[in-house]
């Protein structure tokens, strides 16, 4: 198991791709990664919820190594 955090404060909204530093809620993800020496690699994700000051509606913070809704990594689907 490895835990991962994101180094950045902040969430783009992706309705209208304005910058937002308020955390609305978080979500623990359990994503497989492709395995080391033959052990099964599991990455457990902080997916953090914003909520935008412009539009009002909350967005998760996209992640561009696991596709929406999925709980494996893209380089796994590979």
């Amino acid at each position: 198991m490895i835990y991962l955090e994101a180094l950045t404060k902040e969430g783009e909204c992706d309705r209208c791709s304005q910058i937002s530093h308020q955390v609305h809620q978080n979500h623990r993800y359990l994503v497989k990664d492709l395995p080391i020496s033959g052990q099964a690699v599991y990455l457990k994700v902080n997916r953090r919820q914003f909520k935008c000051k412009n539009c009002g509606k909350p967005f998760s913070e996209e992640l561009d190594w696991v596709k929406k809704r999925r709980i494996y990594s893209t380089r796994l689907a590979r």
